[in-house]
């Protein structure tokens, strides 16, 4: 029926049903988090310069680094490098110099006993020979000069990194008793914790100590320091603040002098836990420092005992410094006090004199 007779029909056309896709359906919100990153311990820099242990003797690359094409130096580039010739025209055979740059990729390529991707800067060529050798452990770790020859500077570097493996070794180890081989020697030449590991491990851990000698020479040295401003301060301060106050109060200065030394002990406790970040670290610097002093002391009667002496001394030394203020407040305070009287007896003169005047 033509567009122009539809509506003279009986009935009028129904609109077909229109069935929305599944992608155009709003969607709804999910609750949970989407997961970033890759799962499992392979993290951090994939680069081979994170990879490779950075302090370890690796021994020279026998074939050396490549003089004409350097940049195969940092990569698996397979021997690789660019080649030169001629464009040669079919009809006129005139010959145009050229040349051909290798294909070089950029894969992160996973490493079964690394545990973890390497990206490297490889060929095609070489892409293709790993995957029919059956990875890049494998193709780094094939017995063949020519593979060696291939492998360059960088490959030679990831060889003796998986060889220090304690997988690779007990596969090499397998593989020599399998041949027949003396155990003496499987030991010598394929030993079960390899030198260089443990070499590398004995090295990181000296540096650790070392480490921590140094930071324990600086917190002693900032102790030191710490301990002689508060001394200091304890000294000058407190002794001042205390003559300040009790001429104010006009007593004598050893009235109550151990509750204001209380007050200052507790100023004192306050500064040392700001500066130590904590109650915990200050109660732990305390305990250290008291159990330092008791072996130094020769045990715990022997440095109770000194410290009732030093206590003794320093309360005697606190009384003399208190008298010599209090003497000295007492000669000012009596200078002051005949200066007032001079300054009364000349204001008494002047008022006389001008009273006489008038």
């Amino acid at each position: 029926m033509p567009p122009r007779c539809q509506l003279l029909s009986g009935s009028l056309p129904r609109p077909a049903k229109y069935i929305r896709s599944a992608a155009l359906l709003p969607r709804t919100f999910a609750t949970t988090a989407p997961r970033h990153g890759p799962k499992g311990g392979d993290l951090g820099s994939h680069l081979p310069v994170n990879v490779i242990p950075r302090d370890a003797n690796i021994p020279p690359y026998p074939y050396g680094p490549s003089l004409l094409y350097r940049q195969s130096n940092k990569g698996l580039y397979g021997g690789q490098r660019i080649q030169f010739g001629n464009n040669v025209s079919p009809d006129t055979k005139t010959k145009t110099r050229r040349h051909w740059k290798p294909n070089v990729l950029s894969k992160a390529l996973y490493s079964a006993a690394l545990n973890r991707k390497i990206k490297l800067r490889i060929t095609s060529k070489v892409l293709k020979t790993m995957d029919r050798e059956g990875g890049l452990d494998e193709y780094l770790l094939k017995e063949s000069e020519v593979r060696i020859k291939e492998l360059g500077p960088l490959g030679w570097a990831l060889r003796w990194t998986l060889m220090q493996q304690p997988e690779i070794i007990a596969r090499f180890r397998a593989q020599a008793a399998a041949l027949g081989l003396a155990q003496d020697v499987i030991d010598k030449q394929w030993p079960k914790v390899s030198p260089a590991r443990e070499e590398t491990k004995e090295r990181a851990q000296a540096r650790v100590e070392s480490e921590v000698v140094a930071a324990k020479e600086q917190y002693d040295r900032r102790t030191m320091i710490a301990e002689k401003r508060l001394d200091n301060w304890n000294k000058e301060t407190a002794l001042q603040r205390w003559a300040d106050k009790c001429k104010r109060m006009r007593v004598a200065p050893d009235t109550n002098f151990a509750r204001a030394m209380a007050v200052d002990e507790r100023a004192k406790i306050t500064r040392e836990i700001k500066w130590a970040g904590g109650e915990s670290s200050w109660k732990a610097w305390r305990k250290a420092k008291r159990n330092g002093r008791v072996e130094a002391a020769g045990g715990d009667e022997a440095w109770f005992a000194h410290r009732r002496a030093d206590e003794l001394m320093k309360k005697q030394q606190r009384q003399v410094e208190a008298e010599k203020k209090w003497a000295l407040l007492q000669e000012q305070g009596r200078r002051d006090a005949e200066r007032k009287d001079e300054w009364g007896a000349v204001i008494n003169a002047k008022k006389g004199a001008a009273r006489l005047t008038v």
